[in-house]
């Protein structure tokens, strides 16, 4: 047999290349025509763990204060500035009392509970599809969509369904016939 050849596990003569492995830097021959790089599977796993950790960045939980790591390019598409471990740790730190930073706009701004207290209980039923089971699930929409607006003529009842319709644009104020009550 020639020294630049040698026999594979199938018992196939095969031409080979010296290689040198970058993790041990151990000499090793391999298949010239599909060159290995390293000389075991663990010197290619060391290898993969070194990149691996190189790529991210240990980080603090903002709500839980876990450490926990994320890769490099990841922790740039934070808009607060802010990371956390899990997606129910943020939505944890987002409901109200949570991390005021990351909260919308508008939460804790609901005067709704006043605006409820306009109509009796008799009076929360919806506008547009008469449910009237539960009264929690009768939200109160302002006709002009001003919520600073509290004046009773520009509130009406709508269930919670039909009030996520009217604001995704399902139907619009004008369908209703009863308008002229409100």
């Amino acid at each position: 047999m020639q020294k630049d050849t040698f026999i594979d596990k199938s018992g196939k003569i095969r031409k080979c290349i010296m290689v040198e492995c970058p993790v041990c830097h151990q000499l090793f021959k391999t298949r010239k025509d599909q060159p290995h790089t390293f000389c075991s599977k663990q010197c290619k796993n060391k290898q993969q763990a070194l990149n691996y950790a190189d790529n991210r960045t240990q980080l603090k939980c903002a709500w839980c204060h876990k450490r926990f790591t994320r890769t490099n390019s990841k922790i740039s598409d934070s808009k607060s500035g802010l990371h956390f471990c899990s997606r129910q740790c943020k939505d944890e730190a987002q409901k109200l009392g949570g991390i005021t930073e990351i909260m919308p706009s508008h939460y804790g701004t609901s005067s709704e509970p006043e605006y409820r207290s306009q109509f009796i209980e008799g009076e929360l039923v919806c506008a547009r599809c008469g449910y009237d089971e539960f009264i929690c699930s009768v939200a109160i929409h302002h006709i002009d969509e001003d919520r600073s607006n509290r004046n009773r003529d520009n509130l009406i009842p709508l269930c919670h369904n039909c009030h996520h319709g009217l604001h995704n644009k399902k139907w619009v104020l004008s369908d209703l016939h009863i308008m002229s009550m409100w």
